[in-house]
């Protein structure tokens, strides 16, 4: 009886209530269907960046130059200076060997040195050109990830990794690139004296608080949102040119690898500077921009660093020297051993 009972409710009116329940449980797995794909679509744009992670970020390249004994014979070295150049740049590297890189003597001066950073290129023959002004020079050092501007920041983990492992000795690190101009005897005589105890946890240069990503496609410093999301870039240097503590770089480069991988290398080491809890300094006549100054007096002058990128302006500002006090021998003697004991204390 119970069967013949439920059949009976196939009455029209019955019907009617059924169809209707069956309509609105359609219409409620379709909402709730949607609701899912939105919610899978929000995903798609949430914050994928994290501020830290562990081991995320492995520098697993190998060395295909390591000229490791750049910094051997400087026991006491005051500045070991970083200058990150592209396989193709062999003129600008001659550049600098031949006018504001001679005050290291050829890297034996004991008070500073300076190795050029490079990756590979797809050039097999610029590769092999590469390896013959090694050869030459002993001032490069090579890993196997490709130059690239994107790949930066590879460039400048590398360069903290070689400082750890070969220049220990060293007091202070500077970075820079192969079209600028660096003050070395400025940097030794006022930089390094005035700057050097805030410098052990801080770095300075031509520094920057508050610039914004730059959120244009088009654009080479372009940072999606799911890569970077914040609106603001913790406070950096500018990779033109900044100095630090050999102690402070080497801290960078330990917790690097917890530091997810962005691709403007100045803002990265700012990203690590935070993580740190240090900070930026700062330091007057450093700029990225190309200035105009007496290089008669380059030594006493207000220029730490200046963007000059045609070769032969290079060239023009250090010819215009004219006065013996740019070798390194006066910087040495201007500076007794014993100040300079001091400061490496």
């Amino acid at each position: 009886m119970a069967n013949v009972n439920f059949i009976r409710l196939k009455s029209p009116i019955n019907f009617v209530v059924l169809f209707s329940l069956f309509v609105n449980t359609l219409v409620l797995i379709t909402l709730l269907s949607k609701g899912n794909s939105q919610t899978e679509e929000s995903c798609s744009h949430t914050i994928t960046r994290r501020e830290t992670c562990e081991g995320c970020f492995p520098h697993k390249f190998d060395y295909m130059i390591n000229n490791n004994l750049i910094c051997s014979s400087a026991k006491q070295l005051k500045l070991i200076i970083l200058i990150f150049s592209h396989p193709d740049n062999k003129n600008r590297r001659k550049a600098l060997r031949e006018t504001w890189l001679t005050l290291t003597k050829q890297n034996s001066s004991p008070l500073v040195r300076y190795v050029f950073l490079l990756g590979k290129t797809t050039k097999s023959e610029t590769n092999k050109q590469v390896q013959k002004e090694s050869k030459i020079h002993k001032d490069i050092v090579q890993e196997n990830f490709l130059d690239t501007f994107d790949n930066l920041t590879y460039k400048s983990r590398m360069g903290m990794k070689w400082v750890k492992i070969n220049c220990q000795s060293a007091y202070m690190v500077m970075k820079t690139d192969d079209d600028m101009f660096v003050n070395i005897a400025a940097l030794i005589r006022k930089v390094i004296p005035r700057y050097s105890f805030k410098l052990r946890n801080s770095v300075g240069g031509l520094c920057f608080q508050n610039e914004k990503p730059d959120r244009y496609e088009d654009s080479k410093y372009y940072l999606p949102t799911d890569t970077y999301p914040n609106s603001y870039f913790p406070p950096f240097c500018s990779g033109t040119g900044y100095i630090t503590n050999y102690k402070v770089f080497r801290r960078v480069f330990e917790v690097s690898s917890d530091i997810p991988f962005l691709k403007l290398e100045d803002v990265y080491l700012g990203l690590c500077l935070q993580y740190l809890g240090y900070s930026t300094i700062n330091i007057p006549f450093f700029t990225n921009q190309q200035t105009t100054f007496d290089s008669c007096n380059f030594m006493f002058s207000n220029v730490m660093t200046s963007h000059l990128g045609d070769i032969e302006e290079i060239y023009n500002v250090w010819n215009n020297t004219c006065n013996e006090k740019t070798n390194v021998s006066y910087i040495e003697n201007q500076i007794p051993l014993f100040r300079i004991l001091k400061y490496l204390n």
